[in-house]
């Protein structure tokens, strides 16, 4: 695992910014201009510390090589737990997506992937880093994941 991924790891569950409700997020941030955004709530506004764990959690990511369209919501996932998942499902949700986007992050983008389909608005059946429970990629197509346990995933078009 690489050591940026080792160390956001390590730190979840340690930041004061894990919230059982998930703020609204920023559309864009002055360091974030450029970068793709899933909405990851609709109550309350972030703060300026909440923006600025954000764009710390992004420049991780871009530095572990993680596709640009991709780091601004991980970053978002690793920071607000989505209502509906319990912290044992959140952190399996991170580590799967994590292991995912380090392997085939550059692949699902070239694919036409989106956030939504990787990572998905909340926590959803409709996206990826909630269906891998344990399981890892090992295939990916223009529509479809195949996974180690025999399962597949399509995403919607």
């Amino acid at each position: 695992m690489m050591d940026w991924l080792a160390l956001a790891l390590s730190e979840i569950g340690r930041s004061p910014l894990h919230y059982d409700r998930v703020p609204k997020l920023p559309k864009s941030t002055k360091s974030l201009e450029n970068i793709c955004f899933v909405d990851f709530g609709t109550i309350g506004t972030a703060s300026q510390d909440e923006i600025a764990a954000l764009d710390e959690r992004t420049a991780m990511a871009l530095e572990g090589n993680i596709p640009a369209c991709y780091a601004q919501a991980f970053a978002a996932l690793q920071l607000y737990r989505p209502d509906g998942a319990d912290e044992t499902r959140w952190q399996q949700a991170i580590a799967g997506i994590a292991l995912f986007l380090d392997t085939w992050g550059s692949q699902a983008e070239r694919l036409g992937w989106a956030a939504r389909d990787v990572i998905g608005p909340q926590f959803t059946p409709t996206a990826l880093a909630w269906v891998l429970k344990n399981a890892r990629v090992i295939g990916l197509a223009m529509t479809t994941a195949y996974l180690s346990d025999g399962r597949t995933f399509t995403r919607a078009r």
